[in-house]
């Protein structure tokens, strides 16, 4: 039977992550999950934003305020579609270990920066 799943992320006050995960259990004990990521961002704030609160200087076009000064690369963005993680993984018997693996379709940054989509392969073992 397929499901929503169930997902906690964690980040910075400003940022606030949405996004659903469906799985469904396929045959051979192999399950199929996919996750859809979604940020919204305050713009401006103590740590990131367009200018340099602690100074009050305004970063030049193309810079932004990250923490400690001003860097090049994009404005700040209010929201943003970060990923879309489809993944297939399977139970190694009943050894305790799983192996899986996972494409992910990158989207963009806090800064509206497109990142590099990848695929990845896994082993893990789960305590019991």
């Amino acid at each position: 039977m397929p499901r929503l799943c169930s997902t906690t992320s964690t980040g910075a006050s400003a940022a606030i992550p949405t996004g659903p995960c469906y799985t469904q259990p396929l045959s051979y004990d192999i399950s199929f999950t996919g996750s859809l990521g979604w940020f919204s961002y305050v713009k401006e704030g103590r740590y990131v934003g367009t200018h340099d609160p602690f100074t009050g200087t305004q970063c030049a076009p193309g810079r932004s305020f990250v923490v400690n000064g001003c860097f090049a690369g994009g404005q700040p963005v209010g929201n943003a579609f970060r990923h879309l993680i489809l993944g297939i993984a399977q139970p190694i018997g009943t050894t305790g270990f799983n192996w899986g693996v996972q494409a992910v379709i990158a989207g963009e940054n806090r800064w509206g920066v497109a990142q590099g989509e990848r695929l990845m392969a896994y082993l893990n073992y789960v305590l019991k």
